[in-house]
C-alpha cells in the first residue's frame, strides 16, 4: 500500500540532518515516473535532500548533486 505524504503546507528543516530524514520519507512514497523539481541557490540542500530521497528508494551507489545531473535512471 502506498503512504501518504502531505503535498500542502510547508516543512522547515533546521539542521542537514533533518533535510536527509525528509529525503528518506518522501523517497519512500515516490514510485516510478513520480516527478520531484528541487531549486534554490547553491548550499539550500538539494543534494542532501536527493540523497535521503535515494535512500528511501534503495537506490545503491553515489548520488550527486541534482544541480548538474540532467537525469539518471536507477
Amino acid at each position: 500500500m502506498r503512504g501518504e505524504f502531505a503535498v500542502a503546507g510547508q516543512r522547515v528543516c533546521d539542521t542537514a540532518a533533518q533535510t536527509a530524514a525528509l529525503g528518506r520519507e518522501l523517497g519512500s512514497v515516490l514510485r516510478a515516473g513520480d516527478v520531484v523539481i528541487l531549486d534554490g541557490p547553491l548550499g539550500a540542500g538539494k543534494t542532501t535532500l536527493t540523497q535521503g530521497i535515494a535512500q528511501g528508494l534503495g537506490v545503491r551507489g553515489r548520488v550527486t548533486s541534482p544541480t548538474f545531473v540532467i537525469a539518471r535512471e536507477h
